[in-house]
């Protein structure tokens, strides 16, 4: 399946040696290709506010889901984690990834439940007490392709949260060199998760990431996209993954690629997707740019893929209220402030209890 892979699985002919020399290339260097972005952005976190678990999740580990959804699973799983019951979190990911479930917002289940156990945002902070589980189930089933990308997961999570989310130029030289030596450590949980399941769909997306990382050429990041994609045609998180390949402050050589990718994405996409989405999220990445972000976002091109972008799928995704939250946040950016009211009421109407709602109502004049 994967056409990157030899008969020998991960040979040095992959990309993975690749990957880990640069690492270490970089680790006596100190910079390298490691900190080609200009600002810090994490595996699905950024500066802008849909990157928060993918637009679906809480800040706050202590409030109450309702059961059956990918939030309180995360929770469920850590609670597993640390009670050593190893089976039920196997069980739990691999029946979600068999039936490729998606979440209410229309995300990969399995990847959000992982999203929510190693807090992959710079605004959540990682239970560094899970490290200890984790190495007690690779001990005790270490032909597990799961538990070695639960543990890729947990040291990438680590390798940001020691560097920070300052700028590059920003971060100190000691930050930098224990990110990327627990960037390594993530690389090698992750290429012994595809020695043991080339078919892993959450080793493939987490191999996109440490890619974007780690400097991945293009013609190798294309490959294993499509090979990702073939297996999970409906893969938001690997679509949005390669939108930040593309983007300039990563691996992009222009503004156009981003844009161009996601543009076609969005025209694309088949109904119940919510991949039109990264198109929006495209423009106001790109409003950074701007010195008048308002004026940027009322482009008539402009704020037309933006508003065709969520009313589409807010039709489409009725329980998905942070979409709506997110689309009054960025017509209150632009001015707009009848746009901005009417979704934000929809964000109440839609998800009254969530934190991120609640925390926006005085913003929003409730």
């Amino acid at each position: 399946m994967l056409r990157f892979l030899s008969d020998n699985r991960l040979s040095s002919q992959s990309f993975v040696l690749p990957l880990l020399l640069g690492v270490l290339a970089s680790l006596s260097s100190g910079c390298g290709n490691l900190f080609a972005a200009t600002d810090a952005t994490t595996s699905h976190a950024s500066v802008t506010s849909h990157d928060l678990s993918l637009a679906e999740s809480a800040n706050h580990s202590a409030v109450a889901f309702p059961p059956n959804t990918f939030e309180a699973d995360g929770q469920q799983v850590i609670s597993w984690l640390k009670a050593k019951e190893f089976d039920k979190v196997e069980a739990l990911l691999a029946e979600a990834i068999r039936t490729q479930r998606q979440t209410r917002g229309g995300w990969f289940y399995a990847d959000s439940v992982l999203d929510q156990v190693f807090k992959r945002s710079k605004s959540k902070k990682l239970d560094q007490s899970l490290l200890l589980p984790l190495n007690e189930w690779i001990a005790q089933s270490p032909e597990s392709s799961l538990a070695h990308v639960a543990r890729a997961n947990f040291y990438y999570a680590q390798a940001w949260e020691a560097r920070g989310a300052r700028f590059s130029g920003l971060t100190s030289k000691s930050k930098k060199e224990k990110y990327q030596q627990l960037l390594l450590l993530s690389i090698q949980d992750g290429q012994k998760a595809l020695e043991l399941d080339q078919e892993n769909p959450l080793g493939l997306l987490h191999w996109l990431t440490l890619g974007r990382n780690a400097g991945m050429n293009r013609e190798e990041y294309e490959t294993t996209f499509d090979t990702t994609i073939a297996l999970v045609p409906n893969f938001t998180q690997a679509y949005y993954e390669k939108s930040q390949y593309l983007d300039r402050r990563w691996r992009g050589e222009n503004l156009e690629e981003r844009l161009d990718f996601t543009r076609q994405i969005a025209a694309d996409a088949p109904k119940g997707s919510v991949l039109p989405l990264l198109l929006a999220w495209t423009h106001e990445a790109y409003c950074t740019y701007y010195p008048n972000k308002r004026e940027y976002l009322n482009r008539p091109e402009v704020w037309a893929d933006i508003e065709s972008s969520y009313t589409r799928v807010l039709n489409e995704f009725p329980e998905a209220g942070l979409y709506a939250l997110q689309f009054a946040e960025m017509a209150e950016k632009a001015g707009r402030e009848s746009a901005a009211k009417k979704y934000f009421q929809l964000a109440m109407e839609r998800e009254p209890n969530h934190p991120r709602v609640l925390k926006n109502m005085s913003k929003f004049g409730y």
